[in-house]
């Protein structure tokens, strides 16, 4: 159960404490929990007590004349103990030069004297609560504050680990352009290579430049809210605002980076660089609805209708990662070669002689003979004006065929759509056989 905030009251006389806390009790309806106490060292006990426990003191009313420890000593020691606790000192005294001393010291709320108005205790009391809960939500705030600036940091070694990165990577396409150059002298594709090298190099800055636009721009509002936090003057506005920005600029890089490793990553694998997958067992039909809901909003256009259909309780052995780079592969290209506007996408599944066979059909624009029969060559594309590269449906040729051991076929006419076939096996253990799963198979 989480202890009520507390208030302590000090004063040598305890018909004065008597007094105090019933008022106290009357302003506060409860809400609080009022401690008495009648000298400055039982004070310093009680506060010390509660910290133990884990509970707070917002506020000390002291008396100011008191034997031993009076209450200039008092709420000095109060302070070292508690700097965030409001202090109220009580006093029948006036122009008292140790008053003074006190108020500039200790940053003392509010001085009351004796005997007091119940008026003035009341709003004294009420604003120097409100007062602490300002001064602790602004604590608060800070430590978010710091946890944000922590976690830019994070971001900005992310993106300085990925520039290092970038910069290996560079050097290793420069070396395979040249091994790939004489390989492949006599070939016409080899021709478009070298500016495909260029077209890779700057694909990838373009999400560098927003990592480090972005991080630029956060370090800079950093350094703007830390300066307002050491002049006492930040307001709840400035750290609302900088939090925001915080958000969005975080967003930024994380896409940006995002797409810079997608962009290595589909390097990797036209050098056929195959990673190492996870393999294991999972519902097809099931996993490729997965995948269509994770894809973002500008990857697959939200007025385009696809139907999944067929042996929904198939279970096959194999590796999600690749299947999800699969469909995906097949969905953009539709998106960005079949369909102007919308379109219609059926992917129907079905097991046939220990294999899986998936038809992946649109109804769009379809392709000539000629354009079938390179879809699946490297850097090959109809849309480079568009800034397409050409390498979609030759990562998933070699994903289907090395990766998973199976075989895919491509059928299309103009203006009549394009028709994906893919086969591969139910099972795929260390020598790639497939005899040990059939009994996951359930037909719907």
């Amino acid at each position: 159960m989480l202890m009520k905030p507390t208030i302590i009251c000090v004063d040598d006389e305890p018909i004065v404490l008597k007094s105090l806390k019933a008022e106290l009790k009357e302003i506060l309806q409860n809400t609080y929990s009022i401690e008495m106490a009648e000298s400055g060292e039982e004070a310093i006990d009680l506060l010390k007590d509660i910290q133990k426990n884990n509970g707070t003191v917002e506020l000390v009313i002291s008396d100011f004349v008191m034997p031993r420890m009076n209450g200039q000593q008092l709420l000095t020691r109060i302070h070292d103990l508690s700097p965030m606790t409001e202090k109220v000192m009580l006093s029948g005294r006036t122009n008292n030069e140790g008053l003074v001393q006190t108020i500039n010291s200790i940053r003392l709320f509010r001085f009351i004297d004796k005997p007091w108005d119940k008026q003035f205790l009341q709003a004294t009391v009420n604003e120097a609560i409100h007062s602490y809960r300002q001064e602790s939500q602004l604590k608060h705030q800070h430590k978010l504050l710091v946890k944000n600036n922590q976690q830019l940091n994070e971001l900005i070694h992310e993106k300085e680990k990925l520039a290092d990165e970038l910069k290996e990577l560079n050097q290793e396409l420069e070396e395979r352009v040249l091994q790939r150059t004489k390989e492949l002298v006599e070939s016409e594709k080899m021709a478009s290579l070298g500016g495909m090298v260029a077209g890779v190099a700057h694909e990838i800055n373009t999400p560098i430049g927003n990592c480090v636009t972005s991080a630029s721009y956060l370090q800079e509002e950093s350094i703007k809210i830390h300066n307002l936090y050491k002049q006492n003057t930040l307001v709840k506005k400035d750290l609302e605002n900088f939090i925001e920005s915080t958000a969005n600029a975080a967003k930024i890089i994380l896409k940006a980076t995002s797409q810079a490793s997608h962009l290595i990553d589909s390097f990797k694998q036209v050098a056929v660089d195959i990673s190492n997958e996870e393999l294991r067992e999972f519902n097809l039909n099931e996993y490729i609805h997965l995948v269509l809901a994770n894809l973002q909003p500008d990857m697959v256009k939200a007025s385009n209708q696809i139907d999944i259909k067929g042996a929904e309780k198939l279970v096959i052995e194999s590796y999600p990662g690749i299947i999800s780079q699969i469909f995906t592969h097949l969905l953009i290209n539709s998106q960005d070669h079949a369909f102007d506007d919308h379109g219609y996408i059926q992917i129907e599944i079905r097991y046939e002689d220990q294999n899986v066979k998936v038809s992946y059909r649109d109804d769009g624009k379809g392709m000539d003979s000629d354009t079938l029969g390179n879809i699946f060559e490297p850097f090959f594309t109809t849309c480079r004006h568009s800034g397409h590269l050409g390498l979609g449906l030759h990562i998933l040729y070699n994903q289907v065929t090395q990766n998973l051991g199976g075989t895919i076929d491509c059928h299309s006419t103009p203006n009549k759509g394009s028709l994906f076939e893919l086969s591969f096996p139910i099972g795929l253990d260390k020598v790639g056989s497939s005899e040990n799963k059939i009994d996951h198979l359930k037909h719907t």
